[in-house]
């Protein structure tokens, strides 16, 4: 029996057996996510030339909701928060103090057949920022829960969208 083991056995086997860590690095915000059947894609927060009563600007927050095609139809609660981001480029970094500036809740009904929805929510820019910076780089973080008949699902995890700088 040959007992003996070359450098290069060795160094391949250590090579697969670290390959997940050296892959495990820092998570990343994803813009889409899919969760029971449905998938949610989130956009920069963007200004289309839309103002309130008061001529103050309205930014629009938009996401895409697919759902697959399923006997019973199914509906879905979309959760979503507006936040300025205090790092330019890295939005929803758990380690930042970003400021929550708003949600609000959507509940979306998809026929048997599944189908797209394309959602916009406008919304004021927040009148104060406490790190005092402008433009405010503001992001949206949306989830998704299924409901299909009687069952309910859990939350999906957070679709971020990328930062974008807004001026009030």
């Amino acid at each position: 029996m040959n007992t003996r083991i070359s450098k290069k056995s060795v160094l391949a086997v250590l090579a697969v057996g670290l390959a997940p860590i050296a892959l495990a690095g820092p998570a990343q915000a994803a813009t889409v996510v899919t969760h029971d059947g449905c998938t949610i894609t989130v956009d920069a927060p963007l200004f289309t030339n839309h103002f309130n009563a008061g001529g103050a600007k309205l930014f629009d927050y938009v996401y895409h909701l697919t759902c697959a095609a399923s006997p019973g139809g199914v509906s879905v609660e979309v959760k979503q928060d507006r936040d300025e981001s205090d790092l330019v480029g890295r939005a929803g970094d758990p380690d930042a103090p970003d400021e929550l500036t708003g949600s609000s809740t959507q509940n979306l009904s998809f026929a048997a057949a599944g189908q797209t929805r394309n959602v916009t929510v406008r919304a004021v820019l927040p009148a104060v920022n406490d790190d005092t910076d402008v433009p405010l780089e503001m992001y949206q973080a949306t989830k998704i829960r299924v409901t299909s008949g009687a069952v309910q699902g859990s939350w999906s995890v957070q679709a971020i969208s990328a930062s974008r700088a807004l001026t009030p």
